[in-house]
């Protein structure tokens, strides 16, 4: 509301009414949730002096679009209304130095919580989203998130941007399920995959030695070791399983971070990812 209280004062109340005041009856929060988004769309979108938030069903491309990110929201960790505000507040920075931007972001990368990363860093993946020859790397992360944890990274991710300036292009993808991994695997290398591959990874996930979490549902959402121990026996006998064939997205032996919980350990899946990928693999042994 700061940013816009000098120019509308109007807007700057509407804001404070529909985001601040249901965030504090905190009983009514999910109730209230979509309902005080879809408000600040509607006012936003028929706002003449184009301030607030004008973008996400004119930009994200529909009702459907905006309704995905919205539920992303709501999955993305136990303080709520923190997370929300630095969702939005990016959202706000974004669409300011580049409009239209947070459509590209969720259309072509499905990026849902933009407040978890640098505005620097995905200004530049905006930017550079058609240059097919600079060699990249990923930073996939899932949509949910149990503790709230992946908000707390946005520093590391700034350092880890600078250092890459001029050799990597960094490209920050989200996904929900295993299924939407390998559909944003796959759309990367439809865009890139002629003239570069994947030279690095970094991958959240809730993790476990049995398993990475990507979604709510264990079924959907989870990249298993047993699933990655049976991929390695069927490559080892010359047979290709549809974890192996992801393979292809990748340079030779890439190098793969997993900010995960216990996949580092003996037995747990960065040990069978980094045997099917020929990969560096690093991740821990113990809780992060």
């Amino acid at each position: 509301t700061q940013l816009v209280e000098e120019d509308d004062a109007e807007s700057a109340a509407i804001l404070r009414k529909v985001i601040i005041a249901p965030f504090e009856q905190r009983d009514l929060l999910s109730k209230s949730l979509e309902e005080l988004v879809r408000i600040i769309l509607l006012y936003a979108c028929t706002n003449t002096k184009n301030i607030t938030l004008k973008l996400l069903q004119s930009r994200l491309g529909g009702e459907k679009s905006y309704a995905n990110m919205i539920e992303a929201w709501k999955s993305a960790g136990p303080n709520l209304k923190n997370n929300i505000k630095r969702n939005l507040e990016s959202i706000l920075k974004l669409e300011q130095e580049q409009p239209g931007a947070v459509g590209i972001l969720y259309n072509n990368f499905g990026i849902c919580n933009t407040g978890r990363y640098p505005e620097t860093m995905l200004l530049a993946q905006v930017r550079q989203k058609d240059d097919i020859t600079h060699p990249y790397g990923i930073i996939l992360y899932p949509l949910s998130d149990k503790n709230g944890a992946y908000f707390l990274e946005k520093k590391v991710f700034e350092k880890m941007f600078q250092d890459a300036q001029g050799i990597y292009h960094i490209r920050v993808t989200e996904a929900g399920s295993t299924s939407e991994i390998a559909r944003r695997l796959v759309d990367l290398d439809t865009t890139y995959g002629e003239h570069e591959k994947i030279s690095f990874a970094i991958v959240g996930g809730h993790g476990s030695k049995k398993r990475i979490r990507f979604g709510d549902n264990p079924i959907s959402g989870d990249i298993n070791t047993e699933d990655l121990i049976n991929a390695s026996f069927r490559e080892e006998q010359g047979k290709k399983s549809g974890i192996a064939r992801t393979k292809k997205f990748f340079t030779n032996h890439p190098m793969i971070a997993l900010i995960s919980c216990h996949v580092g350990e003996k037995g747990a899946p960065g040990e069978y990812i980094s045997s099917l990928y020929g990969a560096t693999v690093i991740g821990p042994s113990g809780a992060v």
